[in-house]
């Protein structure tokens, strides 16, 4: 699977909507891959990716978090239990096209991107890092940077 830099498509998207006073790390964010599911390395907290405000260097950090439980069929309709992201790609589950056949009525329970500002929690859960997480975090690090001044 391809990786996301910041001279990938989605992250120069991004950057361009968000202007040079944001800069991205794009961590271990991979090419279709943007469900949380993907970064599940059991139950925990997984550092993802991160956008910095180059106005003040505040950084808002987004980790996969909680635990994934899958009851998954196959095409031979053997059951497994997925609880890793590991455990997917052991399935050829590599894509979030891929993930999205997986009925929901099989997830147990399912992981989410959270954000902290250091070790602070901002409590502010999402599902999809590149259509919703980074653009939450600009816009709180726009909050931020708007009350301290």
């Amino acid at each position: 699977m391809e990786s996301l830099t910041v001279d990938s498509e989605e992250i120069k998207n991004l950057l361009k909507e968000f202007g040079s006073e944001f800069k991205i790390d794009p961590g271990q964010l991979v090419k279709n891959q943007s469900d949380p599911a993907f970064y599940c390395e059991g139950y925990g907290h997984t550092y993802v990716a991160s956008i910095t405000d180059n106005t003040n260097g505040n950084t808002i950090n987004i980790y996969c978090d909680g635990e994934m439980r899958i009851n998954y069929v196959d095409s031979k309709n053997d059951t497994y239990r997925l609880n890793h992201c590991g455990d997917l790609f052991d399935h050829n589950i590599n894509t979030d096209k891929d993930l999205a056949k997986i009925d929901i009525d099989n997830w147990a329970m399912n992981p989410w991107f959270d954000m902290y500002l250091g070790d602070e929690w901002l409590d502010s859960v999402h599902f999809d890092v590149i259509q919703e997480g980074f653009p939450i975090a600009r816009d709180l690090l726009l909050q931020m940077r708007s009350s301290n001044e």
